[in-house]
């Protein structure tokens, strides 16, 4: 039986700090790796496994760039320009070095509001750590909290409805408000959360006047980040009917493609895939979406078997119990919600594993409130050194690939184009690497 923990406490506290410090250090340091380049040259978009890197870092440092995806980010600008702004005038750091700062920040914020999120929910103090730290080694995290990307600020969008979901008392109009318009903010689809904990914990009327007032809430400050950006776009029903070029992607590879890279390499990074890339035919885009289970390293493959087993166990500790039915309907429902989106949506879904993975290990993390417990807390502590061990070394890798970029920006004046390689899906190949054995190699890429 689940008993909510109080997550006031001085312990939490400091635990909740330590990660959000830990965090910080740890995703800053490794951000560094990444070719600053990336945040600067529009030929390098995409390649980051579908990322909009250098948008959203013109976003973070440019008042006057053009954000022409406000509709789907209604208030990105407005959360996301003001703290860098501060670090770039007031304490004269550079543009790249004070976006790596603030996602470093955002990073630790994460890390400390899933651990008060677990304990929320009822994990013990131990197991909330734990299953923080395989949530801080993920693949996830260390490719998506190292870069100027808008999903790490969309996934804390999603705690404060889960962290209302763990309430026993009930809802207030206010908290549910403060819910609906951090949902709504930085990405309009992570509303989705705010909505499930209304329409399950309380009545259809209370529902519309709360995701009302969220509207109009969110529709004024619109109008006031339209008042300070005067290049962004204003949401319109046109503008999303622009998103239907992403809707059944080919690339995407269907079901399964989609459901193994949702339920398995969000946590572990398999083996490298290649998209062509169509601005620099030489230098393709990475991914993760064809990449098959076990095509990683060798930790990679254990790891991926005790992810598997921690969540086999975990979903049927879910759905074995009957307690807290209201918090595992907004858990569960959320969960289901993101799969049918992501399902039909993009045609990377590693590139929005930020916000379902937390919800995974949550439901994993919740199994431990059953007499499975300390097999679900062993599995967990295995899998973290396994989880560092292929997670860290893809990400080097992947990071060392992107300075091949400016290097094939010197080279391409002196070496033309080879078609007929390009046409491939080449890549480099070096020992240890999780690289397909099948792919070629660009001789422009061989110093």
């Amino acid at each position: 039986m689940i008993k909510f923990a109080r997550t006031s406490s001085w312990i939490d506290g400091g635990v909740c700090l330590a990660f959000l410090i830990v965090g910080f250090l740890q995703f800053h340091h490794l951000s560094k790796a990444i070719n600053p380049a990336f945040s600067t040259e529009f030929r390098a978009r995409d390649v980051w496994f579908d990322a909009d890197i250098i948008r959203v870092s013109s976003l973070e440092t440019d008042r006057a760039s053009r954000h022409s995806r406000n509709t789907l980010h209604p208030l990105l600008p407005i959360v996301a320009y003001p703290p860098v702004f501060v670090l770039r005038r007031f304490f004269s750091v550079p543009n790249v070095a004070a976006v790596r700062l603030f996602n470093a920040g955002v990073a630790g914020l994460w890390l400390g509001f899933f651990f008060l999120l677990l304990r929320r929910i009822g994990c013990r103090r131990p197991d909330g750590i734990i299953f923080t730290m395989v949530l801080a080694t993920s693949a996830s995290a260390f490719f998506w909290l190292t870069v100027p990307e808008s999903f790490a600020l969309g996934s804390l969008t999603f705690f404060p409805a889960f962290l209302l979901a763990g309430k026993k008392n009930p809802l207030t109009i206010a908290g549910q408000v403060v819910a609906h318009v951090a949902g709504l903010s930085v990405t309009v689809s992570d509303w989705m959360a705010a909505a499930i904990l209304t329409l399950v914990r309380d009545t259809r009327r209370r529902f519309v006047i709360v995701s009302v007032s969220a509207f109009l809430l969110v529709l004024i400050l619109i109008a006031v980040q339209r008042s300070i950006f005067p290049m962004g776009n204003s949401p319109t029903v046109a503008a999303l009917s622009s998103e239907n070029s992403f809707v059944f992607m080919p690339e995407a590879g269907g079901f399964w493609s989609i459901a193994r890279t949702f339920l398995f390499h969000g946590m572990i990074a398999p083996g490298l895939s290649w998209l062509p890339n169509f601005r620099l035919p030489n230098f393709p885009l990475m991914s993760f979406q064809a990449s098959p289970l076990f095509s990683g390293l060798r930790p990679g493959v254990y790891g991926t078997l005790l992810w598997g087993a921690l969540l086999v166990i975990g979903f049927i500790a879910f759905f074995h119990s009957n307690e807290e039915a209201e918090l595992k309907q907004v858990l569960g429902v959320t969960l289901l919600c993101q799969l049918a989106m992501h399902g039909i949506y993009g045609r990377e879904t590693f590139l929005y594993s930020l916000n379902y993975l937390p919800i995974l290990v949550a439901i994993v993390a919740m199994a431990g409130q059953t007499r499975a417990r300390w097999v679900v807390l062993t599995l967990a502590l295995l899998l973290i050194p396994f989880n560092v061990a292929n997670n860290k070394r893809a990400f080097e890798w992947s990071a060392a690939y992107t300075h091949h970029f400016s290097y094939l920006q010197d080279r391409l004046a002196e070496h033309p184009v080879d078609e007929e390689i390009s046409r491939k899906r080449i890549g480099i190949s070096s020992e240890g690497t999780p690289v397909r054995k099948d792919l070629v190699v660009d001789p422009l890429f061989q110093r």
